[in-house]
């Protein structure tokens, strides 16, 4: 009996188990099919939101392409009546002046040169070849700037190629004009046999100091006054057997700052290219003079070797362990800092090197570089490419002091750049770019002076101040978010700045450097011109727009199915953002009876007046593209922190 019961309890205890198990079953399927439930009515309506946002934002977009193919159309046909114009006055006041945008009358200019280097050795033809050489390359870096804010890579690298071909037809004048003065010292040697020349034409200066006579100096300081170089010669050097020349060149012509924006396929980058040239080229050397002619006093004859070593320039190494001592002027339009440094190219690296120059000091009253060195061959004052990024802060706002009468009137819009150094105020008129600050002596002949965006920032490069990133640039700068933004997203919301830039007023944000943002997220902070409505110096609320793409949006990743939008599908919404800076955090949620939309001035919606929106939409063409270059060279969307 006590084993039955046993059993029955044992039973009951089964059937228990197997009544609640099929309960839990049960209850559980029950969850499983309303979530299931639940899961189909939000895939439903993800599926319903996606379909009519995308049957809203497909022809929204189709439209606006539309409209931005008939502005660009009406900017090329202003484009071409410009050029029109400046082809006619050309044809009317015709110029000898070398145009470096016809590839054929440079590259005739090239050959011819060359194949008369020999020609013409004398010091006035070669100083006046120089200067004109001068002008011609700063033309040609004109053009590569410009193109390089066009993205015609084509053109940048013919640019690149001709000034490197200028630099090697220019010093091959200078050697073939320091043979012919080495060839005729003996005629211009002073009492102590010692013959010193220099000659300076705009930026170029070139020095030579020869000694021919057996009882040299025991020490000599050679001073080459308008170069500003000093070179102080040890005795190691001057009691040598050899009877050499010490020649110094200042060349303006720079072909490595441009290494940066070279080839970079495979994602590797020039040894040269992290550093930009200040300024222009130095290169001293130490020649071997030729053999003197042999004098017949009794027969007024002067006999010339005619030898084939004699029509070559022949090169010495540095004779001695025993560094010389040099010191430069720094010239005024350099603007100097800790950054600044005079390097030498060893050749052996192909890398700039402080090394060479050693006990460098920099005293800022006399502007006197000091050195020491026992390397000869290109010598520059060097800094680093990123010593003034990340950015600190940004704007681009939109002016209004130029009266209705005139021709730039709507065109005109100020670009503020707050870097780890300076404060950089460009003006942007029509097609012209003004620098208004740093008020700095090394820049004052920049100031007011209208250039094309390409010119003023590649010439701000060439004092110290560089604001125009490679693309390692922001890779390499610590303080920039990384990954860096999508470059299709960073071109489209340039785009969209420019063409409301006559009417809107855009400051930088700290919400773009956030987690929440990534590379394919873009935040603007946006309002209304201030300039137009009368508060100029009031800080007005900024409205937030995010920007994003399509692919990472959340309708999408919800409903993938509908597709993208076209193009890049750049999304653009007003949203809750700092709420006008009262909040930490930045919202994305849409503010209320905000929708996203695909371009900037639709996003902003109701919060721009009629007058303004009408202003953004006649934006001048031309205007628009001047600031879309501007921008596109400077990066404030990627290079703030």
């Amino acid at each position: 009996a006590a084993t039955r019961n046993n059993n029955i309890n044992v039973g009951v205890g089964t059937l228990d188990d197997v009544y609640y198990t099929l309960i839990e079953k049960k209850r559980l399927a029950e969850e499983a099919e309303r979530a299931r439930i639940e899961a189909e009515r939000i895939a439903a309506e993800n599926l319903a939101k996606r379909t009519a946002e995308i049957e809203i934002l497909i022809p929204e977009h189709e439209k606006y392409m539309a409209e931005l193919d008939k502005r660009k159309n009406l900017t090329d046909q202003e484009e071409e009546k410009y050029l029109a114009e400046i082809e006619w006055e050309k044809y009317r006041n015709p110029s000898t002046a070398l145009d470096v945008t016809n590839d054929i009358d440079i590259n005739t200019f090239i050959t011819l040169t060359k194949e008369s280097i020999s020609s013409s050795t004398d010091v006035d033809s070669t100083m006046a070849f120089a200067s004109q050489l001068s002008l011609l390359v700063e033309d040609t870096e004109v053009l590569w700037a410009n193109s390089l804010g066009s993205n015609d890579s084509k053109k940048c690298q013919d640019a690149i190629s001709y000034i490197n071909e200028f630099y090697e037809i220019l010093k091959g004048k200078i050697d073939a004009m320091t043979l012919s003065l080495l060839n005729k010292a003996d005629q211009h040697l002073n009492d102590r046999g010692e013959y010193q020349f220099e000659k300076v034409v705009d930026k170029f200066a070139f020095g030579v100091w020869v000694s021919l006579n057996d009882m040299r100096p025991v020490r000599k300081s050679v001073h080459f006054d308008e170069m500003g170089l000093q070179i102080d010669i040890p005795k190691q050097i001057l009691s040598q057997d050899a009877k050499f020349v010490h020649r110094a060149m200042r060349i303006p012509i720079d072909t490595f700052s441009t290494l940066a924006f070279s080839d970079v396929a495979g994602g590797n980058i020039h040894p040269l290219a992290r550093s930009i040239v200040v300024g222009d080229v130095y290169i001293m050397d130490i020649l071997f003079p030729p053999p003197q002619p042999f004098d017949i006093r009794a027969k007024k004859w002067i006999i010339r070797d005619q030898a084939p070593i004699v029509q070559e320039l022949r090169y010495s190494d540095y004779p001695s362990s025993v560094p010389c001592k040099c010191i430069l002027t720094v010239p005024n339009y350099i603007v100097m800092s800790d950054d600044v440094r005079i390097a030498y190219l060893d050749p052996k690296t192909g890398m700039w090197s402080e090394d060479h120059c050693s006990d460098y000091t920099y005293n800022d009253e006399t502007r006197h570089c000091t050195f020491s060195t026992t390397s000869l061959g290109v010598f520059a004052f060097i800094k680093r490419r990123n010593a003034d990024f990340p950015y600190k802060s940004w704007s681009l706002c939109a002016q209004c002091t130029i009266s209705n009468t005139n021709e730039n009137f709507e065109r005109e819009s100020r670009l503020t750049i707050q870097t780890q150094n300076y404060n950089i105020v460009i003006d942007i008129q029509g097609t012209q770019c003004f620098l208004k600050e740093p008020a700095l002596p090394e820049v004052k002949d920049l100031i007011g002076s209208g250039m094309s965006p390409g010119a003023l920032i590649l010439k701000l490069q060439k004092r110290g101040i560089n604001i125009l990133p490679s693309l390692f640039d922001p890779i390499d700068t610590e303080g920039i978010k990384k990954p860096l933004k999508d470059s299709d997203l960073e071109l489209v919301v340039i785009e969209e700045m420019a063409r409301s830039s006559s009417a809107m007023d855009f400051v930088s944000t700290p919400w773009n450097t956030l987690e929440q943002m990534g590379p394919s997220r873009i935040g603007l902070c946006v309002r209304e011109a201030s300039s137009y409505i009368g508060f100029i110096d009031d800080k007005l609320d900024n409205e937030c727009i995010l920007i994003e793409k399509d692919s990472i949006s959340e309708s999408y990743v919800n409903c993938s199915e509908k597709g993208l939008l076209p193009g890049v599908g750049a999304r653009y919404t007003l949203v809750m953002g700092n709420e006008y800076g009262d909040v930490e955090e930045y919202s994305h949620k849409s503010r209320p009876f905000a929708v996203t939309k695909i371009n900037l001035l639709d996003a902003v919606g109701e919060r721009l007046t009629p007058e303004s929106r009408d202003r953004a939409s006649r934006t001048n063409g031309r205007f628009e593209l001047t600031v879309k270059t501007l921008l596109k060279l400077v990066r404030p969307l990627v290079l703030c922190e």
